[in-house]
């Protein structure tokens, strides 16, 4: 089940500590995908180590905005390569990054 809040989503990682390396987040603003799940990647910052996070970024326009979900607690970036006009600029902004 989807997080639709932080506190949802924080506590769900929590959860995962110690049972898993791994966390996969879905993000959806209700550009791409038409439900809204909790979508702020400033959020990430305050987590603690111990997950490597994966976000499922479920949203249109990316390429002004995928650099935000660059922060140090997120490893893997998945996008829909239909949610893009020019996916290249994304992919190679993944990869730098």
């Amino acid at each position: 089940v989807n997080a639709e809040t932080w506190n949802e989503v924080r506590e769900k990682l929590a959860a995962l500590k110690g049972v898993s390396e791994w966390a996969h987040i879905d993000v959806a603003d209700g550009t791409f995908a038409e439900n809204v799940l909790w979508h702020n990647p400033a959020d990430l910052t305050e987590l603690g180590g111990g997950l490597k996070l994966e976000v499922h970024l479920m949203m249109s326009g990316l390429e002004g905005q995928v650099e935000e979900w660059f922060v140090p607690q997120v490893e893997r970036v998945i996008f829909h390569l239909a949610s893009v006009d020019d996916p290249e600029s994304v992919i190679r902004s993944v990869h730098e990054a």
